[in-house]
């Protein structure tokens, strides 16, 4: 193989894996997608049981306030008790307080269903504060683990990047540019492998002639169609099985 288009080859193998080392770490985040989705559910159902409480809480002030409209009413139809004269006036006094007693009996009893259920909302509250913090925890410990990964791959990168600088010293700067203009304009695959008279990178036949060329290996050549610069590496024993 001609020894630029072997430190083209390289290099193409250097860049194809920085591309998908790239790909990775713009991927990692959207891999919490899947532990927000419990976070803003346990979310949502907090604020629906803190309205309902607000709620409940607002109905057992407001029964609270007319009990005591009531006893205050009952207190002051006793005091008046004195001062009725005949016995029509004390019965009707006495069947106003008796609807009043029971009006506060019941209200009370309105009360304590009330309190169980403002009962049962803050331990449904509890429980979703305590899934709430669960979820968050599973969330803080799969963003330290995708940021470790994405620091780790990173490195791996400058790295990478170290041995393309040394590659890229080898090229002259047309062959270079020539090789970055191929890679941007085929989304990142600049150099293919030819196979069977078929270019990897297009996956359409290549002329005959033009792969008896390439595998001579005497200067770098392109797909005619897709205008990658292509290699030959050698047939192995499956594709020489079967091109017979």
């Amino acid at each position: 193989m001609n020894n630029i288009l072997s430190i083209l080859v390289d290099l193409q193998n250097i860049d194809s894996i920085i591309i998908e080392k790239n790909r990775i770490i713009e991927e990692l985040p959207l891999k919490l997608g899947s532990f927000q989705k419990p976070i803003k559910e346990a979310e949502a159902m907090l604020k629906r049981e803190a309205e309902t409480l607000q709620v409940q809480e607002r109905k057992k002030r407001e029964k609270e306030i007319e009990i005591e409209d009531a006893k205050e009413r009952i207190r002051k139809l006793r005091q008046k008790s004195a001062d009725i004269k005949n016995n029509k006036e004390y019965q009707a006094m006495l069947k106003e307080i008796d609807v009043l007693e029971r009006a506060i009996l019941r209200l009370e009893n309105d009360i304590l269903d009330i309190m169980q259920d403002i009962e049962d909302i803050r331990n449904r509250v509890l429980s979703g504060e305590q899934k709430f913090a669960a979820e968050n925890r599973i969330l803080k410990a799969e963003q330290d683990r995708i940021d470790r990964e994405i620091e780790q791959i990173n490195l791996e990168i400058v790295s990478l990047k170290k041995e393309r600088v040394t590659l890229v010293n080898k090229l002259d700067e047309d062959t270079y540019q020539w090789y970055m203009d191929i890679l941007k304009r085929t989304r990142g695959l600049a150099v293919v492998e030819a196979r069977n008279e078929i270019c990897k990178g297009c996956n359409l036949h290549i002329p005959p002639q033009l792969f008896v060329e390439l595998k001579k290996g005497g200067e770098i050549l392109n797909c005619p169609q897709c205008r990658r610069i292509l290699y030959y590496r050698g047939e192995s024993k499956h594709d020489a099985d079967t091109s017979e």
